[in-house]
């Protein structure tokens, strides 16, 4: 018999922090790439943009989760720049900036 185990006694905010940040990267990006008419099946590349320190460590962390979430070019990460460049579309949001474009 399997022991019990009560879901309510369980929290880590540390974890629900760093998945709500792969969760609302990836949910920026979708509407980016419908605003920019570009095709579900065409990758695109991504930069963050005046990224914060902890932005760029999850960064690399995630890399293959959010390359194959948002359909992302094959990159060594996504890029972090300290701003976007000017043809790029942006977003921000929670003091994060993202910007996608096709390089």
């Amino acid at each position: 018999m399997l022991p019990i185990f009560d879901h309510a006694d369980f929290t880590d905010p540390a974890a629900e922090a760093e998945i709500g940040w792969v969760i609302d990267l990836v949910t920026q990006v979708e509407p980016v790439r419908a605003e920019m008419n570009i095709p579900p099946a065409t990758l695109t590349a991504l930069v963050l943009a005046g990224a914060s320190a902890e932005t760029k460590e999850r960064a690399p962390r995630w890399r293959d989760v959010i390359k194959r979430m948002a359909r992302l070019s094959d990159s060594p990460s996504p890029t972090v720049r300290p701003t976007a460049r000017s043809s790029s579309t942006q977003c921000a949001r929670g003091g994060r900036a993202a910007a996608e474009g096709r390089d």
